[in-house]
This record gives C-alpha cells, structure tokens and sequence, in this order.
C-alpha cells in the first residue's frame, strides 16, 4: 500500500501541492513539515538535515507513568462495554449527495467567550468543544429507544502526544498521535440539577497522582409535548365535543412512539386520563404515569346541518349545568 498519495492543482501561475495520508503513517505537524520541506526546496531554500524517522513513543510513556498505565488498563472492561451500548451512525451514500464536511472558524469575541466558559467550569477547550460536538450530535441523532442496548452517544478525540514525549517537531517524523473517548450515559429518569460523578475523568493529580473525578451538572431541556410532575409526564390533549360525548379511541404520543388512549364517553373538559407506567423511570424501580390533561374544542363554524342537531341536543338534555353553583353569591 503506497502511504502518500500527493496531488496538485494547477491555477496556472500557481499550483497547490496536497498529500493525502492516514494517521496511522504519521500525525499531522509531521505532514506539515514535510510539505514545508518540499515547498522550501522548490524554491531552492535550504533545508534542514534529514528528520529522525519514527521514534520510540508510547512504550516510553507506560515505563515512566506505570501508575497511570495500570489505571488505564483497569477501565478497558468499562470502555468496552460502552461501546457496545453506543449507537453505529448509519451513514448515507456518498453518491446522493447528502454527506459533506464543512470548515468554519470562530471570530476572536467567540472565541474568548468560549475559552472564559470553559475556565469558568474549570474544564479545558477542548473538553467544552467535545460537550459542544455531543450536544450537536444528539440534536441531530435521530430519537433513541432508551430500552435498546445501543442507545449512547459517543466522541473520540485525537490528541498529539508529542510534547508528552519530548520530541522536537523540526527533527522527528513519526505518528505520536493517541486518542480518548468520551460517553455518559444518563440515568432514566434523572432530574434537572442532578449531579453525576464520572471517576478518574478529571484533571491529572499533583506530584504524579491519579487523575480527579468528573462532576456533571444536568440540565433537562423541555419537551414539546410533556411537562414533568415527578416522575409522572403529563400532556395537554385536544378532544372534540363529539369523542367526549361519545367515546373514542385516539392516538397520542408517548416515550415509546404513538399509542392509542382511550378516551370514556362522557369525559369532562379538565378531567385528567391516566396511562399507567408511561411515565419516567424511577431510580428506586418502576416507572411513573403518562397523563393527559383534556380540554374540549368546540367547533368553529357550524352549517346548517350541524345546528340543527346541537339545537336537537339542547331540546333533548334540558339539566341546568350550572346548577347550584351560583345560589350563594348574592348572601
């Protein structure tokens, strides 16, 4: 397999000269002094002696940091099965068009407030651009069914280890690229303002100690149908005059997908209907109720046919509604 693939565009009176690579040949400050060397030579500037090829790297890491290495090693079991509770992302074909990247820089104002947020959390940058990255992937991840064992979120990062190993950039070609994982899964059920607590995922200890924990402060957003009471979910629910009276079987949404309520005959506007269990987890076991709030929707325009059968209903149910209702006002 040939590890570089180079390629230049003619613009005429310029070109631009491109290297395709993999990560696994070398990181990218390697490839940029390459290509640096190449453009110097081209204009026939001298360049520096031949680069060291391919270093030791991370074996020279495990020796001296043996404490933080068996760490790391204790957490491979947890790793793994996170990843078997993470969502495969099933990407189009690249033929229809739909997939793309895009750059984008951040203006200089954006960018202190970012880096002023992060210290403020007292996280680093790129901790609060990976937080950014899963937010953006879960508002465009289609609706995950918590009940599945692959229902997680996850995002790798790439990280340059070079400055860990001590080798100086202008001198040394290699890959000294290593990588971390990021995933939490949220407990069901959990409230806004919880606190979660992620082990060994903090800032490195002093004087060579184990790194700190991981404290998270959840935020629940709300939802467009459902307002949380406990742990129960209620929703307002839309019935016509017609389905109250009468009884009817309607669809309505639900943590699981769509399903049919029951609506009584006779349900009164504010009567409150009950799915039970449809509610939000409990941490203790079980799970709360779905309930929905109904409110009747009169219609707006009547035809003719339509009056004369509500004046047929008057005539027929004559009981006064208000019945006792307003006798002690005048006392």
């Amino acid at each position: 397999m040939d590890p570089f693939r180079f390629f230049a565009i003619d613009l005429e009176n310029a070109f631009f000269l491109g290297l395709a690579y993999d990560h696994f040949i070398a990181g990218g400050d390697s490839i940029v002094v390459l290509l640096k060397a190449i453009a110097d030579r081209y204009h026939g500037k001298s360049v520096a002696s031949a680069l060291e090829l391919y270093p030791p790297t991370h074996a020279r890491l495990f020796v001296r940091h043996p404490l933080d290495s068996l760490r790391a090693i204790a957490r491979f079991p947890g790793m793994a099965a996170s990843c078997r509770r993470t969502i495969r992302p099933r990407y189009r074909s690249i033929e229809d068009g739909y997939n793309a990247f895009t750059l984008f820089s951040l203006e200089a104002r954006d960018f202190t407030v970012l880096r002023n947020a992060a210290k403020r959390l007292g996280v680093t940058l790129n901790d609060a651009l990976i937080a950014l990255l899963l937010l953006a992937q879960d508002a465009q991840a289609p609706q995950r069914d918590r009940t599945k064992r692959r229902h997680e979120l996850a995002v790798a990062s790439i990280m340059n280890l070079r400055d860990a190993h001590g080798e100086d950039v202008e001198r040394t070609f290699g890959q000294f690229l290593s990588s971390f994982r990021v995933s939490h899964a949220v407990p069901a059920g959990i409230t806004d303002g919880a606190r979660l607590r992620v082990r060994n995922m903090g800032h490195a200890g002093r004087h060579g100690g184990g790194p700190g924990d991981l404290y998270i402060t959840v935020h629940v957003q709300p939802h467009p149908f459902f307002r949380r009471e406990g742990d129960d979910l209620v929703c307002p629910l839309p019935v016509a005059v017609h389905e109250a009276a009468l009884g009817a079987a309607i669809p309505v949404p639900s943590l699981e997908g769509t399903i049919e309520l029951r609506v009584p005959a006779g349900t009164q506007a504010g009567q409150r209907l009950r799915v039970a269990g449809g509610g939000l987890v409990r941490p203790s076991g079980g799970r709360g109720d779905l309930l929905f709030d109904v409110t009747l929707v009169l219609p707006r325009k009547l035809d003719e046919r339509s009056i004369e059968i509500m004046r047929e209903f008057a005539a027929i149910n004559r009981d006064d509604v208000r019945s006792g209702r307003f006798e002690n006002l005048d006392a």
